[in-house]
C-alpha cells in the first residue's frame, strides 16, 4: 500500500502540473493572438480615418459614405470607446462637404477646420489608447521582475502557481 501511494502520487502531482502549465500556455497563447488581432484592427481603423480624411479632400462622396462605414463597422464591433469621435467626424465631414457645394468660401473653411479638428481629435484618442494598452503589458513585465524579488524565498512551484493567479487577475 505504501508502495503503491509512493509511486502513484509524483505521477497524479506530476501530471497536474503538466496539465496546469498546458492551460497556462494555451491562455497566454490565445491571449497574444487576440492581442495581435485588435492590433490589425486598430491599425486598419487608422488607416481608414486617413483614407477618409483624402476622400474628403477630394470632393468624394460615394467612398466617403463607403470608409465612413467600414470605421464604423469597426467602432461598433472592436472599439466602441471611439463612437462619439466618429459620430464628430462624421458630422463635421457632412457640413465641410454641403458647404463646398453651396460655394460658401467662408462656411466650407470653417467648416474644414471644424472637421480636421475633430479627426485631429479622434486619431489623438487612438493613440492614447494604444499608449494605455503598451503601458499595460510594461506594468505586467515591471509587476513580474519586482514579484520575482519579493518571492524568491519562495519553492519555484509555489512561485508559478502564485504569479499564474495573479497575472489573471491582473488580465480581468
Amino acid at each position: 500500500m505504501v508502495y503503491v501511494l509512493q509511486t502513484l502520487v509524483p505521477a497524479v502531482v506530476g501530471g497536474f502540473l503538466v496539465l496546469t502549465g498546458q492551460l497556462v500556455l494555451e491562455d497566454r497563447k490565445q491571449a497574444s493572438e487576440r492581442k495581435k488581432r485588435r492590433s490589425k484592427k486598430l491599425e486598419q481603423l487608422v488607416a481608414l480615418s486617413y483614407e477618409h480624411l483624402v476622400a474628403s479632400e477630394r470632393k468624394d462622396a460615394e467612398n466617403m459614405v463607403l470608409l465612413h462605414a467600414k470605421i464604423e463597422a469597426l467602432t461598433v464591433v472592436h472599439f466602441t470607446d471611439f463612437s462619439e469621435d466618429v459620430q464628430r467626424v462624421a458630422k463635421h465631414a457632412v457640413e465641410w462637404y454641403t458647404s463646398r457645394l453651396s460655394d460658401n468660401a467662408d462656411g466650407a473653411a470653417y467648416a474644414r477646420t471644424a472637421y480636421l479638428n475633430a479627426h485631429h481629435a479622434f486619431i489623438e484618442n487612438i493613440k492614447q489608447y494604444a499608449r494605455r494598452e503598451v503601458q499595460r503589458d510594461k506594468s505586467v513585465r515591471l509587476w513580474r521582475s519586482g514579484v520575482s524579488k519579493a518571492l524568491s524565498h519562495l519553492p519555484k512551484r509555489a512561485f508559478k502557481t502564485v504569479e499564474t493567479f495573479v497575472l489573471k487577475a491582473f488580465r480581468a
